[in-house]
This record gives structure tokens, C-alpha cells and sequence, in this order.
């Protein structure tokens, strides 16, 4: 099972007056190679499953449980604005959030915990402005580093991204916003192991801390689907045979014994496939077959256990529910007169996870 990494640097060879170029790019790099998990979740939110790669399969239907397991479980976590309440009046407060839009920041963290793991929050001033802002920051680019004490506590926040050049003439760039408790760096570094030198300055952010927020979705920051991706891959293959095999049913070969469909005599191999595309059209419109007595004709089909593939799509599907703990909003149990105990105990296990996701930061 994927374990959740922590970037590590020991806390006294760290100076936030002064990062180290080959510092940041070695953290960057490592967080590009073990952070092909994360993009591979979005992909099976997006729809572009295994199947979809499969050369030699004749149908690729993806049924996306992936995209309505996240977006079930984050409506369900955090689809309502999160509402404030206090003694005293905080409308102040509230005002400013929603100014800063923290709403729209808030869902955008719950879906991304659901399909990531773990989601990142940004807290900033806009350029010529004093009021504060909230974004959330892609996971697949922002990582938070932290020292090597038994706290681990947070020694900075990296958000990067690649300035490539093909053209052969000059190196891959990393272009990253270094956030430390009091400072925020943009940095050019160079793609290379050498030593490069700091010529950015830091800028004070006022902030009294480091101004991204790290949030998990569990204490080993794994998404509401990523333990259920082989199921949803068995899935996806099961339905497309069974379109596959039922377009081999519906176009069956029709076996003729004991005559031809055309004239022995017509030799021309044009004349012939004329004949029988005139024999298929006459069949298809008039549904009746002329055959002399000593002659028969019979479709070549393969059994076709429609009820066995049912049963074993219906199993699939509950074992995805079921082990992801969110439910199928449409299954039949939650129609009709169900009580309210019944109610809350088919929403326990979405209840769990969320009280999991609320208790991690």
C-alpha cells in the first residue's frame, strides 16, 4: 500500500534568509517521481482509465466510479459553506472570508482531498492590495517540508512548476514560490546538480507563519477511490466484453450447408461479391431464406449467460461501494419508505471517513 512521504531536510542546515538552489531542485525532483500516484488519481477522476490504454480490446467503456465516489463523498463533506458561530459578532470575520473567498477554496480542498489524498492551501495578499486571499494549490506541485525532529514541524512550503526548452540550447528550469514563516521566494533554479547562486531576495509576507495550510484526507493521505482502482479496472473490462460479446451475438455468421450463394458459374471475383451483397440485402429485407431440400442454414453463435455476467457486475459494483464506504445514491435500497435508522446506518461508513477528514490538518 502507498505510505504518505515526508520531505525532510534537518532544521539546522536550514536558513530562510538564504535557501540553497540544489536544496529546493533535489526536493522538487523527488517530489516529481513519487508524485505519479497523484496525477494518476485525477486521470481516473477525468475518466482515462487502464482500459482506455488496451490496444487489443475491441470496446473501452470506462464506468466512472472513480469521478462519483469524489464527488460524492466531498458534496457530502463539505458541499454546504461551513457556517461560524460565536458569542460575539465575528461579521467582520465571516465578511472577510467571504471576500477572500474561502468557500470556493474550501470545495476545491474537499475534492482534491477525496481524489488526492491531501489537498494545499494558499493564504495571500494580491499585489497593491490589503485584503487577504485564499487559493488552493495543485497537490501534484506543492509539497510542505519539514525538519527532522520527532514533531516534524514545517519548515517550508514549495509550489513549482517546469519552464521546459527543447529546443536543446539550454537547460530545464524549476520556477518556485518558496513560502518560510516570514518570507516568499520566486526562484529560477536550474535543472542541474551544480551549485547555482541566490540572487533572489526575499520578500516579507507578514503572515507570522508559513502561509500554506497541508491537509490530509486520512492519516495515510489516500484517496476516497485509489484502494478501489483495480476494482474499477475489473469493472470497465467486464462491461466492455460483455458489449463485445453481445455485438457477436447480434452478428452471428450464418452457416450454409449443401449449396452456394452464387453461381458456380460466375468466376469473376466482382460478379461474385456483387452476388452476395445482393443475397445479404435480399435476406435482411424479406427475413426469408430459398434453400433446395438436401440444403440447410443454421447462425454459428456462442452461448451467452447474460444472467451470470449480471450477478457478477452487481457483486464488483457493491464490493467498490463498499470498501470505498461511500454509497450508490441510486441504489434501490435508498428508495421507497426507509426509516431513519436504516437511513443513517447505509450513511455510517461516509459519516466515518468524513468525521476522518475533519480530525486531519
Amino acid at each position: 500500500m502507498r505510505k504518505i512521504y515526508t520531505f525532510t531536510i534537518p532544521r539546522d542546515t536550514f536558513d530562510e534568509t538564504q535557501p540553497d538552489k540544489r536544496v529546493i531542485r533535489n526536493l522538487i525532483r523527488k517530489h516529481i517521481a513519487i508524485a505519479q500516484h497523484l496525477h494518476a488519481n485525477m486521470d481516473y477522476y477525468k475518466g482515462k482509465h487502464k482500459i482506455t490504454t488496451e490496444e487489443n480490446r475491441q470496446n473501452k467503456l470506462v464506468c466512472n466510479h472513480a469521478h462519483d465516489i469524489s464527488d460524492t463523498a466531498s458534496s457530502y463533506f463539505i458541499g454546504n459553506p461551513i457556517a461560524y458561530t460565536c458569542k460575539e459578532d465575528i461579521t467582520p470575520l465571516t465578511d472577510a472570508l467571504e471576500l477572500a473567498g474561502a468557500d470556493e477554496a474550501d470545495g476545491d480542498n474537499g475534492l482534491e482531498l477525496s481524489i488526492y489524498g491531501l489537498a494545499y492551501e494558499y493564504i495571500y495578499m494580491k499585489e497593491d492590495e490589503n485584503d487577504l486571499c485564499i487559493k488552493n494549490l495543485s497537490a501534484e506541485h506543492t509539497f510542505m517540508v519539514k525538519d527532522d525532529s520527532i514533531e516534524e514541524k514545517e519548515l517550508f512550503a514549495v509550489y513549482y512548476y517546469i519552464r521546459k526548452d527543447d529546443s536543446g540550447k539550454a537547460r530545464d528550469h524549476f520556477i518556485a514560490t518558496v513560502l518560510t514563516k516570514n518570507f516568499k521566494y520566486e526562484l529560477d533554479i536550474e535543472d542541474c546538480d551544480e551549485p547555482q547562486t541566490m540572487d533572489e531576495i526575499g520578500v516579507p509576507h507578514y503572515m507570522g507563519d508559513i502561509p500554506v495550510i497541508e491537509y490530509l484526507n486520512n492519516k495515510m493521505a489516500i484517496g476516497d477511490f485509489e484502494l478501489q482502482i483495480p476494482l474499477i479496472d475489473a469493472y470497465n473490462a467486464l462491461m466492455s466484453d460483455r458489449v463485445t460479446d453481445k455485438e457477436q451475438f447480434i452478428n452471428s455468421i450464418l452457416a450454409i450447408y449443401g449449396t452456394l450463394l452464387v453461381d458456380d458459374n460466375e468466376g469473376d471475383s466482382e460478379e461474385e461479391d456483387a452476388g452476395i451483397k445482393e443475397f445479404k440485402k435480399r435476406l435482411k429485407q424479406y427475413q426469408i431464406l430459398e434453400l433446395p431440400d438436401t440444403a440447410k442454414a443454421e447462425y454459428l453463435t456462442r452461448t451467452f449467460d447474460e444472467t451470470g455476467v449480471e450477478i457478477l457486475k452487481k457483486a464488483i459494483e457493491q464490493d467498490i461501494h463498499k470498501f470505498s464506504h461511500i454509497p450508490c445514491m441510486t441504489d434501490e435500497s435508498f428508495g421507497g419508505n426507509v426509516s431513519g435508522v436504516a437511513m443513517e446506518f447505509k450513511l455510517l461508513g461516509m459519516e466515518d471517513i468524513t468525521k476522518i477528514k475533519t480530525s486531519r490538518k
